[in-house]
């Protein structure tokens, strides 16, 4: 690490605890332990196993593999009358949907709602899109179904 480097492991931990900074390195590069509260070192515990879950399981190589299929199966959103713009990063995809639709009081929470009626969990983002954020261990046929429930939501609003 390179001198005022400060590792965080914040939102690693799986956890409502913050960790972090668990270690800061001064201008000498000796190591500063740093412990918040009584907690942070129980987070820092669960964020490092996470870490170690992500390494044995190969998630990040399975959410590559996964990263074009959500791509493709949130793109066919795109079509449906309610929606403006699809988006995708890595595993997560934005759906925003068309003002005209927005309009309507409380449009966006019937969607949130009818998605969640279908198993289906999203939220609304700044109050006009949808998020999609799906776990690290999703399969390809249960993205299908996640993209099928948003449209069935869509088409029942």
């Amino acid at each position: 690490m390179r001198p005022g480097t400060i590792t965080w492991l914040a939102n690693v931990s799986s956890t409502r605890y913050g960790c972090g900074p668990i270690a800061s390195f001064s201008s000498s590069s000796v190591p500063v332990a740093r412990i918040r509260s009584p907690t942070t070192a129980t987070a820092c515990a669960v964020g490092l196993r996470n870490l170690d879950l992500l390494e044995s399981e190969k998630l990040v190589e399975h959410v590559r593999a996964l990263e074009p299929v959500l791509a493709r199966e949130v793109a066919r959103l795109a079509a449906h009358p309610a929606v403006a713009e699809v988006r995708t990063a890595g595993l997560l995809a934005g759906i925003e949907l068309r003002a005209e639709r927005l309009a309507a009081a409380g449009y966006l929470d019937r969607v949130v709602k009818e998605a969640r009626l279908r198993g289906v969990l999203t939220r609304a983002l700044v109050g006009k899109a949808l998020q999609v954020s799906p776990p690290f261990v999703i399969t390809e046929e249960q993205i299908r179904g996640l993209v099928d429930g948003l449209a069935a939501a869509l088409d029942a609003v």
